[in-house]
């Protein structure tokens, strides 16, 4: 009995201990649930919020802009002064090329352009000298041909004389002075009677009783007045100078003379004669003077060629001496000293300061949720407990695969189109910790008035869809 009171004991004992272990495991696995059932809420909860107030990708990488160094000469490289990870400022230098052959081209052609500038500065004033010789001679033999052309006019006229004079022509030309007296003497009673009719108008036109145009007709018809007398007066000197000639001839009985005279007149044709061929001579020199001309204009040219060779020598000289353009950090070199580069072979790329940027693709049915300058929150794979911030900078105005070479799913398939999205990043877009190429994710805040007033707009239109 005794053993077996022992037994029922250890018994009932042995299933005590059976129930507390299975109730404290209960209680464990009740913990334990409760606890990760509260995480996931949590993160459940966060998850929705941060769904509701931003838009995700991680369709995102950081980029920047890229300045690719090249040479505008070919040569060999003797100095390297850039290395990877450098920082440059724009205007330093960068590389060195071997300037000797560019030296001694510059010097062969400045000496080019100085012999052919002391040739051309010659050839100008051999110029002047000529053309100023040539039109001297041209006005000389314009000149002489003037002087025989009237001395053949005076000859011709005494020829004319000397065959028509006669016993009479004294008689004549007397007569001829006395009526040209008698003009005279009518063309200055008009002239007077003009003067006094200038006169009247000017008087009548102080009062305003005639126009501007009657004292201007008065005044023409005086100055013709004045004219008409003085042409009588020359006329009678002209008949004074035949009268005096015919009693020359008379006493000399110059009828006779006829053949002296024709004789002079065919001498001062001659003279006329070589006049104009001297005149067509020296205006024959001007095709020389062209001609000389034309070469000096080559020599200009030659000049013009050999001073745009100097300057291109100097420019390449240069250009030797490589310089930043942009201020940023060199990423990539790809040439060393002694290597031989040729002209607009690229050996540097250097990342452009405050280029540094995010770009993303965003679904397109997640675009009217953003706008510009909307804050945006980045991670990067390198860096995931750090986060990076910045704006939305620019969303773009067409999709990515809207100029791929194949549309995916084909030219008709409905599928999602993502659009790209650029983002810059706040603080200093120069922080060396983001490397251009990284992969990143970013949550763009959401435009809450664009979308309340999206929201109102499907709720007005009754659109269903979300």
């Amino acid at each position: 009995m005794e053993e077996t009171r022992e037994d029922v004991e250890a018994a009932t004992y042995g299933r005590t201990q059976r129930f507390l272990l299975v109730a404290k495991q209960h209680v464990i696995a009740l913990t334990i649930f409760g606890l990760g059932f509260g995480i996931a809420a949590i993160y459940g909860i966060n998850w929705w919020i941060t769904a509701m107030n931003t838009v995700y990708t991680d369709e995102a990488r950081v980029t920047a802009s890229y300045a690719t160094i090249s040479s505008e000469v070919s040569g060999k490289i003797i100095k390297f002064s850039a290395e990877e990870g450098d920082v440059v400022g724009k205007g330093d230098f960068l590389v060195g090329i071997d300037k000797e052959d560019f030296k001694n081209a510059l010097d062969e052609a400045i000496v080019d352009l100085k012999r052919v500038s002391a040739q051309y500065d010659e050839a100008k004033l051999k110029f002047k000298a000529m053309e100023a010789t040539v039109r001297n001679e041209i006005s000389r033999a314009e000149a002489a041909l003037e002087g025989a052309s009237g001395v053949l006019r005076e000859k011709v006229r005494m020829h004319e004389l000397a065959k028509h004079v006669g016993k009479s022509q004294v008689e004549q030309a007397e007569a001829a002075i006395k009526v040209a007296q008698s003009n005279l003497a009518r063309a200055e009673i008009d002239l007077k009677k003009m003067a006094l009719e200038v006169e009247r108008a000017k008087t009548l036109f102080g009062k305003q009783f005639i126009a501007a145009k009657d004292l201007d007709d008065a005044q023409n018809a005086y100055e013709r007045a004045q004219a008409t007398v003085e042409m009588r007066q020359n006329e009678i000197l002209q008949l004074k100078a035949d009268l005096q000639l015919a009693q020359i001839s008379k006493l000399n009985n110059f009828r006779d003379d006829t053949t002296l005279a024709e004789v002079r007149s065919v001498m001062a044709k001659a003279d006329l004669r070589k006049a104009e061929a001297d005149l067509r001579l020296s205006r024959g020199r001007l095709v020389e003077v062209e001609a000389f001309k034309a070469r000096l204009e080559s020599q200009e040219s030659m000049t013009n060629q050999l001073k745009l060779k100097v300057d291109t020598q100097k420019r390449l000289l240069e250009s030797t001496d490589v310089t930043s353009p942009v201020n940023g950090i060199v990423v990539r070199k790809t040439a060393n000293i002694g290597d031989i580069v040729q002209r607009g072979q690229p050996f540097l790329k250097i990342i452009i300061q405050d280029t540094l940027e995010v770009r993303a693709n965003v679904r397109e049915t997640y675009v009217r949720h953003i706008g510009q300058s909307n804050p945006v929150e980045i991670y990067v794979d390198a860096y995931p407990n750090r986060v990076f911030t910045g704006k939305v900078k620019t969303i773009g105005d067409a999709t990515d695969s809207e100029f791929a070479l194949f549309k995916p799913g084909g030219p008709y398939t409905r599928l999602e189109q993502m659009v790209p999205v650029v983002i810059s990043l706040d603080g200093n877009s120069n922080n060396r910790e983001l490397k251009p190429g990284m992969n990143a994710w970013v949550y763009i805040k959401r435009n809450a008035a664009l979308q309340a007033n999206i929201g109102g707009r499907k709720q007005a239109r009754g659109l269903g869809h979300p």
